[in-house]
């Protein structure tokens, strides 16, 4: 396995970690996008329109800081709109969640 899926899978597992039972039901989707070379995480999140998502994403971000040791750039976007599997940013990226409708 080359060092950049590695480095993806970790971040995709300690996210994982981070979301366990977190997800409020508005979240639609989340998916993750990962650069080895600038130690960078963006993760793209799917909310369903008008069901807020409260502070859910610095909950995770902050837990997702902890259990990487707190040396990676961690972005977050959100975006909300009628189908997330037309027009949403993540779509194409690594998926972590997709609720279940």
């Amino acid at each position: 396995m080359n060092d950049d899926l590695t480095f993806q899978n970790d971040v995709v597992l300690a996210l994982v970690q981070a979301l366990l039972g977190s997800i409020p039901a508005s979240v639609e989707a989340i998916a993750v996008e990962t650069s080895r070379a600038e130690r960078r995480v963006d993760i793209h999140v799917a909310l369903d329109p008008g069901r807020p998502a409260g502070d859910f994403m610095e909950e995770v971000i902050f837990d997702l800081d902890a259990l990487t040791g707190g040396d990676l750039i961690i972005r977050s976007s959100v975006w909300s709109g009628p189908d997330w599997r037309q027009g949403w940013p993540g779509v194409d990226k690594r998926m972590v969640y997709a609720a279940a409708r």
